[in-house]
């Protein structure tokens, strides 16, 4: 091609104006307000995901009883569980921690108890134990763990819950995106809100099984909300509003975390709090219907001209940019409009691993938002190891790590260019090797200074963690080209939705091998998350031979 004939050409393509970008501009007063709309669904999504820690915790030494039936016509009132537990049950160690075990029971634990009422001692007693089964609950708070007995052998069934709910974003991920296939984002995003309200009142309120079906579908309500409102504000955004809106979308996650301390505080039954957190959404509902719009693109697409043309008015009318508004708008528009139809599909799911560079890359960043995303609610969910008498401070504290993280993240984006991958992996690796200072130190005494060790270490896991979920919902479709982007942030997102269903099982080898294994299990996931951040290189853009061109093209014209 002769360099008049490129001249020619990029002529020609200056006519195919961009009517959408041309009246949206990168951003406004009209986009900050849907965005900010639409980051108010994390909030009650963020709730949903996290309410296990207050509906669900371990009842406290002297709020239960192991009381198997052939001890039933033995009386034991609230004030005397904690000399039952103590006389009855053995005593068990978990690292340097030494507590009474009252998942086993002495087999002699009559005659023990009628001895300490009589005021007899004896020596040399039994020391043989019987698996407990049956129990007493005697606590001020009502939870799921205590209505359904998920106490011991039961309590891997507390991380299964959690489980049931992370599987609903999974199918709230698949679903989502077929229902927009064929359904406008704001009626999905409004699907998702009536439903979530529906089947949240009703989670706290039914058997175990059906409770955990529940949680599933509540999670995949809260998908759909946020997916859809998230296409909302990607189609109406560019440049820096577009990566801002992007890398800045958990930051309301973090926001719900912190409120969901105060409803806890609130709220001291576990139903309750279900309505506590399903019914708030009912409030976003007419503010969607009135104040966010569905998607230009989405409805040029389909051939829906005349809604598309008036949301792009009302655009210019709030944003002030009337003037950008040209003569022949209906004209560019309708013409916009069979471009956008005459676009090639996404491309096919083997089409996006173009060269072994891109393959690197994109196999990184599918294991790294896989691991950052098991290791988000792991940790989120393990701050019940620091007691339950710190849950609200430490539920707080994890908020603000939370956003501290990606505030990080968005500073890495936004400043640094092709580092950011690179500083994140080893924010990652640093917050990894963090994690395994409980083994170094023990504390047998001052319970506030282990608890402050295991909080500082934690914690900055967990900024690194949200700091590489910053980084990758702004960058991912970086990693690729043209239409490969969409195809490929799909793929991540299901990828890593799919296997953290299992991330739960994490926390429930607490369960089993005692509660310095998870902190172990995600300290080596972490500084692992860090090494798979530090291989991934984006390719530089070439500059073309067009490019030059216009470039030379441009500058005779200002001559």
């Amino acid at each position: 091609m002769t360099t008049q004939q490129t001249i020619e050409t990029i002529t020609s393509n200056n006519e195919n104006v961009d009517i959408i970008r041309k009246i949206l501009g990168c951003g406004g007063r009209w986009q900050l307000r849907i965005i900010f709309l639409v980051y108010l669904v994390k909030i009650p999504s963020s709730w949903f995901m996290a309410c296990v820690i207050f509906t669900a915790p371990a009842p406290w030494y002297g709020e239960y009883l192991c009381k198997p039936s052939s001890l039933s016509n033995i009386s034991v009132d609230k004030s005397q569980i904690l000399d039952w537990n103590k006389i009855v049950h053995p005593e068990a160690e978990d690292y340097h921690k030494h507590f009474i075990d009252q998942c086993q029971i002495y087999d002699d634990a009559r005659e023990r108890w009628q001895n300490f009422t009589s005021g007899i001692r004896v020596d040399n007693e039994s020391e043989s134990t019987t698996k407990c089964e049956e129990f007493e609950f005697h606590e001020d708070f009502v939870t799921a763990a205590t209505t359904f007995n998920l106490v011991c052998d039961r309590k891997w069934l507390v991380p299964l819950t959690q489980s049931f709910h992370l599987f609903g974003i999974f199918l709230g991920v698949l679903i989502s995106n077929e229902l927009l296939k064929n359904h406008p984002p704001k009626f999905v995003m409004k699907l998702g809100m009536v439903l979530q309200v529906m089947f949240g009142c009703l989670t706290g309120q039914v058997p175990f099984v059906f409770h955990c079906l529940l949680r599933s579908a509540d999670a995949a309500c809260c998908v759909l909300m946020f997916a859809s409102g998230g296409m909302v504000f990607q189609d109406i955004t560019d440049g820096k509003w577009k990566l801002t809106a992007m890398t800045l979308f958990e930051i309301f996650w973090s926001i719900g975390l912190i409120f969901l301390s105060g409803i806890g505080y609130v709220f001291k039954s576990w139903d309750l709090i279900y309505f506590a957190i399903s019914i708030p959404t009912l409030f976003l509902i007419p503010l969607t219907e009135m104040f966010i719009p569905n998607s230009p693109l989405w409805l040029l697409k389909r051939g829906h001209y005349e809604e598309a043309k008036a949301i792009l008015l009302e655009s210019a009318r709030v944003n002030n940019r009337q003037s950008s508004i040209p003569k022949d708008f209906d004209e560019l528009l309708a013409k916009q409009m069979n471009r956008i139809k005459a676009e090639p599909p996404p491309a096919k799911w083997t089409e996006i691993w173009e060269d072994t560079r891109t393959s690197i890359n994109l196999a990184c960043v599918h294991l790294s938002q896989t691991f950052s995303i098991i290791l988000y609610y792991a940790i989120l969910l393990n701050i019940a190891v620091f007691g339950r008498e710190n849950l609200y401070t430490t539920t707080i504290v994890a908020g603000l790590s939370e956003l501290i993280g990606a505030f990080v993240g968005y500073a890495f984006v936004l400043h640094t260019k092709r580092l950011k991958w690179q500083l994140t992996g080893l924010l990652n690796i640093v917050g990894g090797l963090l994690f395994l200072i409980p083994w170094i130190y023990t504390f047998d005494e001052a319970d506030w200074l282990e608890w402050c060790l295991y909080v500082m270490s934690t914690m900055v896991a967990k900024i690194a963690i949200s700091c590489s979920l910053a980084v990758m919902a702004g960058c991912t479709g970086d990693l690729v080209t043209g239409n490969r982007k969409k195809t490929a942030v799909y793929s991540v997102l299901a990828f890593s939705r799919f296997w953290l269903v299992f991330g739960p099982m994490t926390l429930a080898a607490g369960v089993w091998f005692g509660r310095m294994v998870p902190l172990s299990l995600m300290g080596g996931m972490t500084a692992f998350n860090g090494v798979l951040s530090l291989l991934i290189r984006p390719k530089v853009p070439k500059i073309t031979q067009i490019s030059s061109i216009q470039g030379v093209y441009k500058m005779n014209q200002i001559n």
